[in-house]
């Protein structure tokens, strides 16, 4: 009853930060027991259950991978059969955390209206040593850090994702959203010049069509505007 060590650990791993990290052993034995350890083979440090519930088992999973997770790892197998129980170590390996840059995607106009330019903007912590991707609304792509969209259409409303992808090829993302708006009609006023006597007993109607709605106001009496469409009244002098 000894063990058979089939496939030993990768002898070198590297993640992302925030990123998953399984390092596996394959053995064959009788009723095998394992224990993880971090430091330098034979004189590492057990990695406790509590901390991580994969510990002792044959593959250690390190869930969310930060700079602390660096190091060397190896795993010490146990046969606890009859008589004096047998251990085999793995070789060790080696685990290097690569840092992920923070992306920020943000826009000094998220509400835009039609035919005007969308300007996005992006940013990255760290700012060097990176790329710029953003994905749009339809699934197309733009490169760039702050790429702008002249001439905007209803079709570019929706959610713009920015991509930071490094060196080490760790990448995160962030998003912005972008309301594009009708751009109004010109307004225009009709009568375009109205003559009307200094406190005149008669009522001259202006009308305003275009933007967004129309209203009427009417001009005198005695010096005076009034409005007949709830827009507020204000004085005039002519």
């Amino acid at each position: 009853g000894g063990i058979q060590v089939l496939q030993q650990p990768a002898a070198s791993s590297s993640v992302c930060e925030g990123s998953p990290l399984e390092l596996t052993i394959l053995a064959n034995g009788s009723f095998l027991q394992y224990q993880w350890y971090v430091g330098t083979s034979p004189n590492g440090t057990p990695i406790s259950p509590s901390l991580n519930p994969s510990a002792e088992t044959p593959s250690l999973l390190i869930d969310n991978a930060s700079s602390t997770d660096a190091g060397s790892y190896y795993v010490k197998i146990t046969s606890s059969t009859c008589g004096t129980p047998t251990t085999a170590t793995s070789q060790p390996s080696l685990v290097t955390v690569n840092p992920t840059p923070l992306a920020d995607a943000s826009t000094n106009n998220s509400v835009v209206c039609q035919g005007s330019t969308i300007n996005l903007i992006g940013n990255s912590t760290p700012s060097t040593g990176v790329t710029y991707s953003w994905l749009r609304p339809d699934g197309s792509t733009l490169n760039g850090q702050s790429p702008s969209i002249s001439n905007a259409a209803f079709s570019d409303e929706g959610t713009y994702t920015l991509t930071v992808t490094n060196a080490n090829q760790c990448s995160s993302s962030s998003s912005v959203d972008i309301q594009i708006n009708p751009t109004p009609s010109a307004l225009s006023i009709s009568p375009s010049s109205v003559s009307i006597c200094s406190n005149a007993t008669s009522a001259q109607l202006l009308t305003a069509t275009g933007g967004s709605s129309s209203f009427t106001r009417q001009l005198g009496v005695n010096n005076t505007m009034t409005s007949t469409s709830g827009i507020t009244p204000y004085s005039s002098s002519v």
